[in-house]
């Protein structure tokens, strides 16, 4: 590449975070001009305190990927959870019945399947790597709209971002990882179809009797899926995905203690 190229990611989840240190690590870094803008403000974790109840299951091959930018070593110095096994089943039949799907790390020859990590620990090692790398980072940088560029720069293509502060930013590429509701998406025209599927999800830790066995558990019940997935401290993450009325009356019935 002979010419510099811009590219802005609107964004600062773990997807606008890994595209930001994948393009700093790639051949091409030299020529590239990478922003990553986020609404919100800079995040603050604290590994000290209790585990957050947003955790990812990490396949092998996205662990390859962290580790390729520098930011796997971090996270499982700290509270990644492996999973070596799996047990999968629905209501009408046992964890240990002959419908059940059973993965064990060991019949592929793996130490483990993968790793029950925090969303925010992944955040926080990507914030690091993208920190250091040159990568330009903004948080509360909310933008105002997204348009094509006029070519007045002389400059075939390209896009016009203009910023809630009035800044203007005309990169070749804008990238949108802004969530569900993403401003690009809905600023660039693109079209979505979208329906409700009438369930809560209902997310909790807990503290079996008999321990996790650093497996992960999924039950396919009537009102929707439950899984159990290991964490680091011996508890396990319940995410519960039922109907609103379940999910309210599992949270009015809650006893953290």
């Amino acid at each position: 590449m002979s010419e510099r190229f811009s590219i802005v990611i609107a964004g600062a989840g773990m997807i606008g975070l890994s595209v930001a240190a994948l393009l700093a690590r790639s051949r091409h870094c030299g020529a590239l001009d990478v922003t990553v803008i986020d609404a919100g403000s800079r995040p603050v974790l604290d590994t000290s305190g209790d585990i957050d109840l947003r955790v990812s299951a990490v396949s092998l091959g996205s662990a390859r990927m962290l580790d390729s930018v520098g930011a796997w070593r971090s996270v499982v110095d700290n509270r990644a959870c492996p999973f070596e096994g799996m047990r999968v089943w629905d209501a009408r039949s046992a964890k240990d019945g002959p419908e059940a799907l059973v993965f064990d790390a060991a019949d592929f020859g793996i130490p483990e399947l993968g790793f029950i990590v925090e969303n925010a620990l992944i955040r926080q090692a990507l914030l690091d790597v993208v920190g250091s790398s040159g990568v330009d980072l903004r948080f509360s940088t909310p933008f105002e709209s997204l348009a094509p560029a006029d070519g007045q720069s002389g400059r075939p293509g390209g896009y016009d971002v203009l910023l809630e502060s009035g800044e203007r930013l005309q990169p070749d590429l804008v990238i949108g990882a802004d969530g569900a509701g993403s401003g690009v998406r809905r600023n660039a025209d693109i079209p979505v179809r979208a329906w409700r599927y009438s369930q809560t999800a209902f997310v909790t830790h807990v503290r079996s009797e008999r321990g996790h066995r650093n497996t992960a558990w999924q039950r396919f019940l009537k009102s929707g899926p439950m899984a159990l997935l290991p964490l680091a401290d011996g508890r396990s993450s319940v995410v519960w995905s039922t109907s609103p009325e379940q999910a309210e009356e599992a949270m009015m019935n809650w006893d953290p203690c």
